[in-house]
Order: C-alpha cells, then sequence, then structure tokens
C-alpha cells in the first residue's frame, strides 16, 4: 500500500454489478469459495483456495494459490508474490476486486474497468499456454516473453489434477483465450488432459498453434486433431524462434478476420524491409569486395586503405537498423486492433 498507517479493504465485485466490502486484517487471508476460507467469494471459477493476502501493517502482498484459471493484477498474471497498491484491479475468476485503503474508500471511486470487448479496435489478446507440469520452467519463460510483446497469456499455475473444478476452470480458460500454444514435448504429448485441452479448443473452435520444445512423435489421437496445424518451433527458446511464434499467431489471428491492421503503416514497413535488405546485401559486398582490394594494393596490410572497408561497414550495418525498423513498423501495423 502507498500509506502504511491507512487500513486497506478489498472490494469485491460479482459479474451482475453488486460490490462487497472486506476490511483485512493483519496476517494471511484466503479468498475463495470453500466455506473455511477467510474470504469468501462465490462466484463462478473462483476456486475453493483461489488466492492469498497477506498485509503486515505496511505492504500487502497476494499470490495466486494454483487455482487453475489463475489471478491478474491491473490486467498481469500473478505467478508469484505481488505487492498490492491502493486502486489496484484484481480479477479472480468471473470476479473483480479493488484494493482501497479506509482513507480513500470515503471518494468516489471508478468503476473497475471491463475486459475490452471483441471486435474492431478492442479485441482481447489472451493466449491460453497448454503445458506439462514437467514443462513448468519453459511455460514460465514463454509466458513472460509473451506478456513483454503485448500479449495477455493464461498460464495454469496448478499441478495438473483431474476433478470438475479444474476442467471447468480449463474450459472457461480456453474458451476466454484467441490462440492455444500447446508447448509440444515428450512429457506434454504423453499425458491425457493435453488431449483433453486440445480436443476442448478445438470444440470450442479456438485455434492451436503447437510450439515445439523438442521433436517427438504425436501419438495417433492427438496427431488427427493437429493433422493441419502448423508447428513452430521454439526449442531452447531463442529470440529468433520465439519471433516466429509472435508472428504465427497473429498470422492465425488475420486468417480469423480478428485483425485490423494499419495499411498505410503496413507499406512503408514492407517498404523500408526491402530497402533495408539490398542495403544490407550491398554492403556486405562492398565491404567484402573494399576488403580484398585493400588486402591486394597494400600486400596484405588492409590499414592502408581503410576508410573504404568502414564506409561499407557502415552501410551494411545501416541497411540492417533499416531493416529491423521496417519489421517492427509491419508488427506493429499487423497487431493493430487485436
Amino acid at each position: 500500500m502507498d500509506i502504511p498507517s491507512a487500513t486497506p479493504r478489498l472490494v469485491v465485485r460479482a459479474p451482475d454489478g453488486t460490490e462487497t466490502i472486506v476490511e483485512l486484517r493483519p496476517g494471511a487471508q484466503v479468498l475463495g469459495r470453500a466455506e473455511d476460507a477467510d474470504i469468501q467469494i462465490h462466484i463462478d471459477d473462483v476456486a475453493d483456495r483461489h488466492a492469498e493476502l497477506t498485509w503486515d501493517g505496511a505492504h500487502l502482498l497476494l499470490r495466486d494459490l494454483k487455482s487453475g484459471i489463475g489471478t491478474t493484477v491491473n490486467g498481469r498474471a500473478v505467478l508469484d508474490w505481488v505487492d498490492l497498491r491502493d486502486g489496484d484491479d484484481i480479477r479472480i475468476g468471473l470476479a473483480r476486486g479493488r484494493i482501497e485503503s479506509s482513507s480513500s474508500v470515503s471518494q468516489p471511486t471508478p468503476a473497475p474497468p471491463t475486459d475490452p470487448p471483441i471486435g474492431a479496435g478492442g479485441r482481447s489478446r489472451r493466449v491460453f499456454i497448454s503445458h506439462a507440469s514437467e514443462d513448468k520452467r519453459s511455460a514460465r519463460a514463454l509466458s513472460t516473453w509473451l506478456e513483454r510483446r503485448g500479449w495477455d497469456a493464461w498460464l495454469d499455475e496448478a499441478d495438473i489434477k483431474g476433478g470438475s473444478a479444474w476442467a471447468a476452470s480449463i474450459q472457461s480458460g480456453i474458451k476466454q483465450s484467441d490462440v492455444v500454444i500447446l508447448l509440444v514435448s515428450s512429457n506434454s504429448v504423453a499425458k491425457g488432459w493435453v488431449l483433453d485441452e486440445v480436443t476442448a479448443a478445438r470444440n470450442l473452435r479456438v485455434p492451436i498453434i503447437p510450439a515445439v520444445l523438442e521433436p517427438v512423435r504425436y501419438p495417433d489421437d492427438l496427431q488427427f486433431l493437429l493433422q493441419r496445424t502448423q508447428a513452430v518451433d521454439i526449442s531452447a527458446l531463442e529470440p529468433g524462434r520465439l519471433a516466429r511464434l509472435d508472428t504465427a499467431i497473429i498470422d492465425v489471428l488475420e486468417r480469423q478476420g480478428k485483425t485490423n491492421p494499419d495499411r498505410v503503416k503496413l507499406r512503408i514497413g514492407q517498404v523500408l524491409q526491402v530497402i533495408g535488405v539490398i542495403v544490407l546485401i550491398g554492403g556486405f559486398v562492398g565491404f567484402i569486395l573494399s576488403g580484398l582490394d585493400a588486402a591486394t594494393n597494400a600486400g596484405g596490410d588492409v590499414s592502408s586503405d581503410p576508410m573504404r572497408v568502414f564506409v561499407w561497414l557502415f552501410v551494411f550495418l545501416g541497411g540492417g537498423l533499416i531493416a529491423g525498423v521496417g519489421s517492427a513498423m509491419v508488427r506493429s501495423a499487423r497487431s493493430r486492433g487485436i
């Protein structure tokens, strides 16, 4: 909290608009549907023990308790303890919470932000990451990378277990997502629940992108469901390969008519890409030829004519810069309106 002496309150807003104010006491408090939860929230998609708040008089912290559907603060997934501040917006299943200090409760507070509507200029950017618990570290790294690229990554932080509550959370998470990314590994293809998630995505008409961590052979039933999907190699989570995954997500959404690209910016970016590549190739060729020429004229002493070599080197680097700017403009233009 910004004001350590102020007593924090949690304002819980149900989907029907009703609000409940909960005074937060010092110590730890569990939020969930369970009867023994310190703060009971009887709303769909809230787990029995969904999240935990702790208040020590100076800091208010929140963590997700492997709820399945997850918890977000100001639109970002909670992966570890998060330090809350006055006015923070929390999402717990279909419930929304707002943190207030006692000094701010008496003042009019704005309604919590609503989800962007599905439509041009306001589409969701949620990406569901299906993975095996053994690949948790890779899944978290991918989630962080996607968040930095502007995607809202839905990452199940729970150990994969059976049960209707878990199944309902997964179903809801897939339904609310625009794309499902399946982390393909020897671990994930052997899991029965992976097949269930892929089947659910197919039934809900949510596109699937297999992101391959390691080359494996799909089981027959999974192969049948993924036979018309194009896989993306992201082994070692290298930046270049992850960039191809980012492009693949946009490609999928474009094919579904879920993007509204900035056509002018797109064309300018494409032109810059072409120019950059031409300059890049010309600079490379000029650098090599000028280096050979200098070496020949100086009997192997390249330093006798360094200027031409450096000029072509700068041309080469400039071409790479122009191409990079063009690529960034194309990506930005294509992702507009998602």
